[in-house]
């Protein structure tokens, strides 16, 4: 089986994709109906979604793609959350529990998000530390659990400048 390992979707009437703007052959709506021929003609059977601006309702959604209109070809997504937020475990739990949960095989953190020359890594360290969670879940951790560990771990790291 061949797996691409990295498409965008997105429906601009749904959600702006700002990046996009001057870049016209980006700037519309990209579905599962358009990328489905043009997998298979590629000889790709499945894909993995991955998420496309740091905006928290854009993983549900793109979960419920994956179970529902892209269930042929879509083997997983790579979402969003807000990695420093105080509830990210129960955020966690909350998407694997809803529709397409199951699919859920990762989180992508937008490190360019940060301002160039700024000492503040923690950002990018905690998807470092999310990953060490989601080892601890699929080992048994719950995700509250995992994501508790992760953000001790992330607490006791100091940057450099």
């Amino acid at each position: 089986m061949r797996i691409d390992a990295h498409h965008h979707l997105w429906d601009l009437d749904v959600r702006d994709q700002e990046w996009t703007a001057g870049l016209p052959v980006l700037h519309r709506t990209y579905d599962v109906a358009e990328l489905r021929p043009l997998l298979a003609a590629a000889g790709i059977e499945r894909t993995v979604l991955v998420q496309t601006v740091a905006v928290a309702d854009e993983t549900p959604q793109f979960l419920g793609v994956a179970a529902g209109e892209g269930a042929d070809v879509i083997a997983g997504v790579v979402g969003w959350v807000d990695l420093t937020a105080p509830d990210v475990g129960d955020v966690l739990d909350a998407l694997r529990a809803g529709p397409g949960g199951d699919r859920l095989v990762g989180l992508r953190h937008l490190v360019q998000a940060h301002q160039s020359g700024s000492s503040d890594y923690s950002a990018p360290l905690w998807s470092l530390l999310m990953f060490e969670a989601f080892l601890r879940n699929a080992m048994g951790e719950s995700n509250r659990e995992a994501a508790g560990s992760a953000r001790a771990g992330v607490e006791a790291l100091r940057t450099v400048a």
